[in-house]
């Protein structure tokens, strides 16, 4: 575990490093919705690292009910729009680990598809979008069924996602889909033995680019 944050701090710090590359007017990229600053980070993590903007985009191929669903280009990104614009070039032009033949091994003849730094198959992302696609009450009990309490434990009270007083409609709307969207990753996560898809060689440096385990070295 701390070598997987500490892969994950090196990468923020490496691509925030590297943004200058990528500045330019965020002004007509800005959308007409603001919201809380720590609403916008949220949203620029789970896009760049999980994979959200995807996983939106999965549902509306479902044809899901909308408001389990977020425009995210309505949003204004403030100080962090060139953050989603470093972001977002790196996805044009495909620069990720798998050109640097960094992938998770899958099953043979699974096809994986990369979200974040996640490498998923067809079948595991599905099962994301599936749960991304209940309803509240058939959410809650999803969670139950698949991440259960410990025997004997006093019943759990239900979080509910926060809100900022005065904020727009938006704001909320999209702070309960991304509560939504980590809680489903949680599942599948906790389902599958907490090793879902992760690209553990990209986050580490292990193998080609060095070995960060400190077996090697002297001392």
């Amino acid at each position: 575990m701390r070598t997987f944050v500490s892969g994950l701090l090196v990468v923020v710090l490496a691509l925030t490093l590297g943004l200058g590359v990528y500045a330019q007017d965020t002004a007509a990229q800005e959308g007409d919705i603001t919201c809380d600053a720590d609403l916008m980070l949220n949203l620029y993590v789970a896009n760049r690292f999980f994979g959200f903007n995807q996983f939106q985009t999965r549902l509306g191929e479902r044809g899901v009910d909308p408001s389990l669903m977020v425009d995210v280009n309505r949003f204004n990104r403030g100080q962090f729009g060139t953050l989603f614009q470093g972001f977002e070039a790196m996805q044009g032009t495909g620069a990720t680990g798998e050109q640097a033949g960094q992938e998770t091994p899958q099953p043979e003849g699974a096809v994986t598809s990369r979200f974040g730094v996640f490498d998923l198959n067809d079948e595991q992302a599905n099962r994301i979008v599936d749960i991304l696609a209940m309803d509240e009450a058939t959410f809650q009990t999803e969670f139950r069924n698949r991440v259960p309490q410990a025997e004997g434990a006093d019943p759990a009270a239900d979080l509910v996602p926060g809100a900022m007083a005065g904020e727009a409609p938006e704001c909320a709307q999209l702070r309960s889909a991304l509560h939504r969207f980590w809680s489903a990753l949680a599942i599948e996560d906790f389902s599958t033995g907490m090793t879902m898809g992760l690209n553990q060689g990209q986050l580490s440096g292990t193998g080609e680019a060095g070995d960060t385990s400190g077996e090697g070295s002297g001392g």
